[in-house]
């Protein structure tokens, strides 16, 4: 079955929207991050869920900005596990239980009531799947001094 985009990734690093290129080249702090691992939900905007189970690095780029950027870019593939059917219901509480557990709704001026209220307000998967960016810890390295 086809991917339908753009798709969350839910994982205990971050929920976030991507679209098929954002799937397929990736920054390699964020790989190193855990942003895409094993184990990483990919719900799409129909609500078929499907489990990361391997991510290869295929190539690095040779896109001019990707190469002066800091942390490389990635060609990879991702491996999925069989795919299962979210209702809408199923989605809001998978979202909301993850960013609510890590008290990422902060990160878009919202307290939790009204984060909570927002997805549960939703009248699709599609408009939750638009209504978010992305919610997650980053944590930095210290340069080298």
């Amino acid at each position: 079955m086809e991917i339908s985009y753009p798709v969350l990734s839910v994982n205990d690093f971050a929920v976030q929207r991507h679209t098929a290129k954002e799937l397929r080249k990736v920054n390699d702090f964020w790989l190193n991050q855990g942003l895409l691992r094993p184990g990483t939900l990919i719900i799409d905007s129909t609500g078929c869920c499907r489990t990361i189970s391997r991510v290869e690095r295929v190539r690095r780029s040779w896109f001019l900005f990707d190469i002066l950027d800091r942390h490389p870019w990635y060609y990879v593939n991702l491996s999925f596990g069989k795919f299962t059917q979210l209702s809408l219901e199923r989605v809001k509480a998978v979202v909301t239980e993850v960013v609510v557990r890590k008290k990422w709704y902060r990160q878009g001026g919202e307290d939790q009531l009204s984060f909570e209220a927002r997805i549960a307000a939703a009248n699709s998967i599609q408009e939750i799947v638009s209504g978010i960016s992305l919610y997650g810890g980053v944590r930095h390295r210290k340069r080298a001094a």
